[in-house]
């Protein structure tokens, strides 16, 4: 099922490009499912799931838009704040970028380590849907 967010103020990131592997590619990589929803304050997010050499990680865009100086820790904050994500009490190691969409559009993508051979750093996340195996991108 295909949930359609938007906002006239704040933009979805467009991935219907992007390939997805059901099983590991050559560099290891395991596309496993995806999310759409609203963030606080009215901003989509695409959430996609994946892992490569026994790390689990979740990938969140959402605009960038008015919030291009944010840091690490606001972002995940943020993320956790509107009910996306919620962290263990161990520190999960993430990642951060600002990238630009097909249409020049700004948007954070955050990498979050779900888990490894050692741990879990969340306790939940919103749910996931898995991709179906004849689905080159879900959008």
């Amino acid at each position: 099922m295909t949930v359609k967010v938007g906002s006239a103020k704040y933009p979805l990131i467009d991935r219907s490009h992007c390939h997805v592997d059901r099983t590991k590619n050559d560099s290891g990589v395991l596309d496993i499912g995806w999310a759409e929803g609203m963030l606080t304050g009215g901003r989509p997010y695409r959430m996609e799931l994946w892992a490569q050499d026994q790390v689990t990680v979740l990938t969140v865009f959402f605009s960038a838009d008015g919030i291009e100086e944010a840091n690490g820790t606001i972002l995940l904050k943020f993320l956790e704040a509107s009910g996306l994500i919620s962290f263990s009490n161990r520190i999960a190691p993430t990642g951060m970028a600002m990238i630009l969409d097909r249409a020049g559009n700004r948007f954070w993508s955050v990498n979050i380590v779900v888990g490894d051979e050692e741990c879990t750093y969340i306790e939940s996340s919103t749910i996931i849907q898995p991709y179906r195996q004849s689905v080159l991108a879900e959008a």
